[in-house]
């Protein structure tokens, strides 16, 4: 059964993936990925990192939508409340070693 896809959720490839996660974590590789399928709003994929210190960790990228992409008012900055929540909370809530977020106006 096909999950039909928000209009809101970028479609990604494993080579934008693995340009985000090396924007996130400087010197990571991608040795594997997959989306992660069901989400309502953002982009979600598991990534397993290759080579060095990090390889074989696994870890998971969600993406919002591009900004011109038409949003109920309540989605807005969505993101930016995620990211500022799992930073507020640390690592009670989130227990991953990298939490970010890719805004309009850069990674953080």
């Amino acid at each position: 059964m096909m999950i039909p896809r928000s209009p809101t959720q970028r479609v990604l490839t494993p080579g934008a993936v693995a340009s985000y996660v090396k924007a996130a974590i400087p010197g990571a590789s991608v040795a594997s990925c997959e989306e992660i399928l069901g989400g309502g709003y953002a982009a979600v994929w598991r990534a397993r990192l290759g080579g060095g210190q990090d390889g074989g960790r696994e870890v998971v990228l969600k993406v919002g939508p591009p900004g011109q992409v038409r949003q109920l008012r309540y989605e807005r900055d969505l993101m930016a409340a995620e990211a500022a929540y799992i930073a507020w909370c640390g690592r009670s809530v989130c227990r991953c070693p990298w939490c970010f977020t890719a805004s309009r106006t850069g990674c953080w």
